[in-house]
């Protein structure tokens, strides 16, 4: 069993944000996970094994003035997703604490 729970926050607005902040969250929060996933692939395909993502409602609604953390966990929601579709013998699920339905806006 292989459980993805790491991840760096950084609140940033778009405009002020750093991009040096940006690669920092992305290394963390998908090339992490992407390396350790192909490190342990064999072994996970032998075990029929289970690799589990926690995510953050971010990765299914944007937040304001968290531009690199929203995009961050999108991108590892589509890496779970894709890596669901394409290894059959193992289970990947994802938990999305945090999750909620967006803001109603007004009408």
């Amino acid at each position: 069993m292989l459980v993805h729970i790491a991840g760096v926050a950084f609140p940033d607005r778009l405009a002020s944000s750093r991009i040096h902040d940006w690669r920092t969250k992305f290394d963390v929060d998908v090339i992490g996970a992407v390396a350790l996933t192909q490190a342990l692939l064999l072994a996970l395909r032998r075990a029929r094994g289970h690799v589990i993502f926690i995510n953050s409602g971010a990765g299914l609604n944007v937040l304001a003035g968290m531009a690199s953390y929203s995009a961050s966990k999108f991108a590892l929601r589509a890496f779970a997703d894709s890596l669901r579709l394409e290894e059959p013998l193992l289970r990947v699920p994802r938990c999305t604490p945090g999750a909620s339905r967006p803001p109603r806006r007004n009408r």
